[in-house]
Protein backbone atom coordinates (compact mmCIF):
# COMPACT_ATOMS: atom_id res chain seq x y z
CA UNK A 1 0.00 0.00 0.00
CA UNK A 2 1.47 3.34 -1.05
CA UNK A 3 0.97 6.39 1.13
CA UNK A 4 1.14 9.91 -0.26
CA UNK A 5 0.33 13.45 0.74
CA UNK A 6 -2.30 14.93 -1.61
CA UNK A 7 -1.87 18.50 -2.81
CA UNK A 8 -5.13 20.43 -2.22
CA UNK A 9 -3.89 23.82 -3.33
CA UNK A 10 -6.34 23.85 -6.25
CA UNK A 11 -9.41 21.89 -5.17
CA UNK A 12 -12.04 20.98 -7.75
CA UNK A 13 -15.71 20.27 -7.46
CA UNK A 14 -16.28 17.28 -5.21
CA UNK A 15 -12.93 17.59 -3.40
CA UNK A 16 -12.69 17.75 0.41
CA UNK A 17 -12.61 21.14 2.05
CA UNK A 18 -9.34 22.58 3.36
CA UNK A 19 -9.84 21.39 6.94
CA UNK A 20 -10.46 17.82 5.85
CA UNK A 21 -7.41 17.81 3.62
CA UNK A 22 -5.21 19.16 6.40
CA UNK A 23 -6.41 16.43 8.76
CA UNK A 24 -5.77 13.81 6.11
CA UNK A 25 -2.26 15.03 5.41
CA UNK A 26 -1.44 15.17 9.15
CA UNK A 27 -2.48 11.55 9.47
CA UNK A 28 -0.33 10.60 6.49
CA UNK A 29 2.67 12.48 7.90
CA UNK A 30 2.36 10.54 11.14
CA UNK A 31 2.23 7.28 9.20
CA UNK A 32 5.37 8.23 7.26
CA UNK A 33 7.32 8.33 10.53
CA UNK A 34 6.88 4.55 10.80
CA UNK A 35 6.52 3.73 7.09
CA UNK A 36 8.20 4.78 3.89
CA UNK A 37 6.26 6.10 0.93
CA UNK A 38 5.81 2.57 -0.36
CA UNK A 39 4.11 1.56 2.87
CA UNK A 40 7.03 -0.53 4.23
CA UNK A 41 7.90 -0.21 7.91
CA UNK A 42 10.63 2.33 8.74
CA UNK A 43 12.88 0.32 11.09
CA UNK A 44 15.18 3.15 12.15
CA UNK A 45 15.43 2.99 15.97
CA UNK A 46 14.35 -0.65 16.15
CA UNK A 47 16.38 -3.86 16.68
CA UNK A 48 15.50 -6.54 14.16
CA UNK A 49 16.05 -10.26 14.33
CA UNK A 50 18.36 -9.98 11.35
CA UNK A 51 20.94 -8.46 13.70
CA UNK A 52 21.37 -11.73 15.59
CA UNK A 53 23.37 -14.77 14.51
CA UNK A 54 23.74 -18.02 16.43
CA UNK A 55 25.14 -17.65 19.96
CA UNK A 56 24.88 -13.86 20.04
CA UNK A 57 23.44 -11.42 22.54
CA UNK A 58 22.64 -7.72 22.31
CA UNK A 59 25.08 -5.31 23.98
CA UNK A 60 26.34 -1.76 23.64
CA UNK A 61 29.65 -0.15 24.45
CA UNK A 62 28.53 3.37 23.51
CA UNK A 63 25.20 5.12 23.96
CA UNK A 64 22.34 4.26 21.57
CA UNK A 65 24.41 1.81 19.48
CA UNK A 66 23.33 -1.76 20.28
CA UNK A 67 25.17 -4.48 18.40
CA UNK A 68 25.40 -8.26 18.58
CA UNK A 69 28.13 -9.92 20.63
CA UNK A 70 29.10 -13.45 19.67
CA UNK A 71 29.67 -15.66 22.73
CA UNK A 72 32.17 -18.43 22.08
CA UNK A 73 32.02 -21.76 23.89
CA UNK A 74 33.12 -21.79 27.55
CA UNK A 75 32.82 -18.02 27.95
CA UNK A 76 30.92 -15.90 30.48
CA UNK A 77 29.55 -12.45 29.73
CA UNK A 78 31.00 -9.84 32.02
CA UNK A 79 33.26 -6.86 32.36
CA UNK A 80 36.81 -7.11 33.67
CA UNK A 81 38.50 -4.44 35.79
CA UNK A 82 39.13 -2.47 32.60
CA UNK A 83 37.65 -2.44 29.10
CA UNK A 84 34.12 -3.00 27.84
CA UNK A 85 31.58 -5.81 28.18
CA UNK A 86 33.05 -8.98 26.69
CA UNK A 87 32.80 -12.74 26.54
CA UNK A 88 35.34 -13.44 29.31
CA UNK A 89 37.64 -16.46 29.35
CA UNK A 90 37.91 -18.75 32.38
CA UNK A 91 41.22 -17.13 33.32
CA UNK A 92 39.65 -13.67 33.20
CA UNK A 93 36.73 -14.79 35.38
CA UNK A 94 39.06 -16.34 37.99
CA UNK A 95 41.03 -13.10 38.14
CA UNK A 96 37.81 -11.13 38.49
CA UNK A 97 36.53 -13.18 41.46
CA UNK A 98 39.95 -13.58 43.07
CA UNK A 99 40.37 -17.34 42.75
CA UNK A 100 43.73 -18.93 41.98
CA UNK A 101 43.92 -20.79 38.69
CA UNK A 102 43.62 -24.54 39.27
CA UNK A 103 41.87 -24.16 42.63
CA UNK A 104 39.13 -26.66 43.35
CA UNK A 105 36.44 -27.00 45.98
CA UNK A 106 36.21 -30.77 46.02
CA UNK A 107 39.33 -31.87 47.92
CA UNK A 108 38.93 -35.07 49.84
CA UNK A 109 40.28 -35.64 53.34
CA UNK A 110 43.17 -37.56 51.76
CA UNK A 111 43.95 -34.61 49.46
CA UNK A 112 44.11 -32.20 52.41
CA UNK A 113 46.29 -34.51 54.49
CA UNK A 114 48.68 -34.90 51.56
CA UNK A 115 48.95 -31.11 51.21
CA UNK A 116 49.70 -30.79 54.95
CA UNK A 117 52.18 -33.65 54.89
CA UNK A 118 50.54 -35.50 57.80
CA UNK A 119 48.54 -38.63 58.37
CA UNK A 120 45.05 -38.83 59.85
CA UNK A 121 46.56 -40.42 62.96
CA UNK A 122 48.83 -37.43 63.46
CA UNK A 123 45.89 -35.06 63.18
CA UNK A 124 44.01 -37.12 65.76
CA UNK A 125 46.93 -36.66 68.18
CA UNK A 126 46.28 -32.91 68.29
CA UNK A 127 42.75 -33.57 69.49
CA UNK A 128 43.90 -35.84 72.33
CA UNK A 129 46.57 -33.68 73.98
CA UNK A 130 46.40 -34.25 77.71
CA UNK A 131 45.63 -31.61 80.30
CA UNK A 132 48.86 -32.23 82.20
CA UNK A 133 51.44 -33.83 79.93
CA UNK A 134 52.16 -33.64 76.23
CA UNK A 135 53.97 -36.47 74.53
CA UNK A 136 56.96 -35.95 72.26
CA UNK A 137 54.86 -37.01 69.28
CA UNK A 138 52.11 -34.54 70.20
CA UNK A 139 54.60 -31.70 70.55
CA UNK A 140 55.79 -32.60 67.07
CA UNK A 141 52.33 -32.27 65.54
CA UNK A 142 51.57 -29.02 67.35
CA UNK A 143 54.97 -27.51 66.68
CA UNK A 144 54.40 -26.56 63.04
CA UNK A 145 54.22 -30.26 62.17
CA UNK A 146 57.95 -30.76 62.73
CA UNK A 147 59.56 -33.59 64.63
CA UNK A 148 60.16 -31.33 67.64
CA UNK A 149 59.04 -27.75 68.22
CA UNK A 150 61.96 -26.85 70.51
CA UNK A 151 65.66 -27.50 70.50
CA UNK A 152 66.00 -28.95 67.02
CA UNK A 153 64.77 -32.27 65.70
CA UNK A 154 66.12 -34.65 68.35
CA UNK A 155 63.54 -36.69 70.23
CA UNK A 156 63.03 -36.55 73.99
CA UNK A 157 63.95 -32.96 74.74
CA UNK A 158 61.97 -31.21 77.48
CA UNK A 159 61.43 -27.59 78.41
CA UNK A 160 61.40 -26.86 82.16
CA UNK A 161 60.84 -23.99 84.57
CA UNK A 162 62.10 -23.72 88.17
CA UNK A 163 62.48 -21.09 90.90
CA UNK A 164 65.98 -20.62 92.34
CA UNK A 165 66.35 -18.99 95.79
CA UNK A 166 69.84 -17.93 96.91
CA UNK A 167 70.23 -16.90 100.54
CA UNK A 168 73.01 -16.37 103.05
CA UNK A 169 74.50 -19.60 104.37
CA UNK A 170 74.79 -20.40 108.04
CA UNK A 171 78.59 -20.29 107.82
CA UNK A 172 80.46 -17.16 106.75
CA UNK A 173 81.02 -16.70 103.00
CA UNK A 174 78.63 -19.51 102.05
CA UNK A 175 75.25 -19.79 100.33
CA UNK A 176 71.99 -21.54 101.07
CA UNK A 177 70.14 -22.52 97.88
CA UNK A 178 66.79 -24.06 96.97
CA UNK A 179 65.63 -25.16 93.49
CA UNK A 180 61.83 -25.57 93.22
CA UNK A 181 59.77 -26.93 90.33
CA UNK A 182 57.40 -24.42 88.72
CA UNK A 183 56.48 -26.33 85.53
CA UNK A 184 57.86 -29.67 84.38
CA UNK A 185 61.05 -28.89 86.28
CA UNK A 186 63.37 -30.44 88.81
CA UNK A 187 63.68 -29.98 92.55
CA UNK A 188 66.70 -29.62 94.83
CA UNK A 189 65.97 -29.38 98.52
CA UNK A 190 67.43 -26.52 100.53
CA UNK A 191 71.19 -26.95 100.70
CA UNK A 192 73.12 -24.92 103.31
CA UNK A 193 76.76 -23.86 103.57
CA UNK A 194 77.68 -24.03 99.88
CA UNK A 195 81.29 -22.96 100.06
CA UNK A 196 83.49 -21.23 97.49
CA UNK A 197 85.64 -23.49 95.34
CA UNK A 198 83.67 -26.59 96.29
CA UNK A 199 80.75 -28.79 95.25
CA UNK A 200 78.08 -29.21 97.88
CA UNK A 201 75.26 -31.58 96.97
CA UNK A 202 73.98 -30.52 93.59
CA UNK A 203 75.70 -27.12 93.75
CA UNK A 204 79.14 -25.79 92.88
CA UNK A 205 80.32 -22.26 93.76
CA UNK A 206 83.39 -20.88 92.01
CA UNK A 207 86.43 -19.93 94.07
CA UNK A 208 85.68 -16.22 93.65
CA UNK A 209 81.97 -16.71 94.41
CA UNK A 210 80.94 -15.21 91.06
CA UNK A 211 79.49 -18.33 89.36
CA UNK A 212 76.92 -20.65 90.90
CA UNK A 213 76.50 -23.97 89.06
CA UNK A 214 73.52 -26.30 89.22
CA UNK A 215 75.02 -29.73 88.57
CA UNK A 216 73.41 -31.92 85.90
CA UNK A 217 73.37 -34.81 88.39
CA UNK A 218 70.36 -33.04 89.95
CA UNK A 219 68.63 -32.39 86.63
CA UNK A 220 66.40 -34.62 84.52
CA UNK A 221 68.98 -35.01 81.79
CA UNK A 222 71.78 -32.84 80.52
CA UNK A 223 71.14 -29.11 80.24
CA UNK A 224 71.21 -27.96 76.59
CA UNK A 225 70.03 -24.38 77.01
CA UNK A 226 69.20 -22.05 79.90
CA UNK A 227 67.85 -18.56 80.38
CA UNK A 228 65.79 -16.74 82.98
CA UNK A 229 65.33 -13.56 84.96
CA UNK A 230 65.93 -12.02 88.39
CA UNK A 231 62.60 -11.87 90.24
CA UNK A 232 63.73 -10.60 93.64
CA UNK A 233 66.91 -8.80 94.67
CA UNK A 234 67.54 -7.54 98.23
CA UNK A 235 71.23 -6.78 97.68
CA UNK A 236 70.70 -3.08 96.91
CA UNK A 237 72.84 -3.44 93.78
CA UNK A 238 71.31 -2.95 90.34
CA UNK A 239 72.11 -6.18 88.57
CA UNK A 240 71.96 -7.95 85.25
CA UNK A 241 72.60 -11.64 84.97
CA UNK A 242 74.01 -14.37 82.79
CA UNK A 243 72.40 -17.82 82.75
CA UNK A 244 73.49 -20.52 80.33
CA UNK A 245 74.08 -24.23 79.85
CA UNK A 246 77.72 -25.20 80.29
CA UNK A 247 78.92 -28.79 79.85
CA UNK A 248 75.48 -30.20 80.75
CA UNK A 249 75.19 -27.99 83.84
CA UNK A 250 73.51 -24.58 84.39
CA UNK A 251 75.80 -21.65 85.27
CA UNK A 252 74.50 -18.42 86.81
CA UNK A 253 76.39 -15.14 87.32
CA UNK A 254 75.34 -11.58 88.13
CA UNK A 255 76.86 -8.28 87.00
CA UNK A 256 76.60 -4.68 88.12
CA UNK A 257 74.42 -2.71 85.71
CA UNK A 258 76.38 -0.04 83.86
CA UNK A 259 79.85 -1.41 84.61
CA UNK A 260 79.37 -5.11 83.87
CA UNK A 261 81.52 -6.05 86.86
CA UNK A 262 80.94 -9.59 88.17
CA UNK A 263 79.69 -9.94 91.74
CA UNK A 264 80.40 -12.37 94.56
CA UNK A 265 77.11 -14.05 95.50
CA UNK A 266 78.19 -14.48 99.13
CA UNK A 267 78.59 -10.69 99.44
CA UNK A 268 75.30 -9.85 97.72
CA UNK A 269 73.16 -12.08 99.93
CA UNK A 270 74.59 -10.66 103.14
CA UNK A 271 71.80 -8.08 102.90
CA UNK A 272 69.01 -10.38 101.73
CA UNK A 273 68.08 -13.23 99.45
CA UNK A 274 67.76 -13.32 95.66
CA UNK A 275 65.17 -15.15 93.53
CA UNK A 276 65.54 -16.27 89.91
CA UNK A 277 63.22 -17.91 87.40
CA UNK A 278 65.26 -20.51 85.49
CA UNK A 279 64.00 -21.77 82.10
CA UNK A 280 66.04 -24.61 80.70
CA UNK A 281 66.00 -27.35 78.10
CA UNK A 282 67.24 -30.88 78.80
CA UNK A 283 67.94 -33.83 76.53
CA UNK A 284 65.62 -36.10 78.53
Amino acid sequence: MAIAVVDNSSPTSGDLNDEAWDAYNATVAALLIEHDSAGAHNLTGYVTKALFDANTILYATTDDTPVALTVAASRIIGRASSGAIAALTAAQVLTLIGVESGATADQTKADILTLLGVTSGEVDQVGTIGDVTVSYAQWGYVGALTANPIGGDAAGRSLRLCRLIIDNGSNANTLKCTFTNRWNGDGIAETDNIAKGATTGGWTLSANGETLTIENSELSGNALFATGKINYNMSGVHLTHGMYANVNNIDISVYTSGTGAANDFTVLVDTGEMHFDVIYLTDA
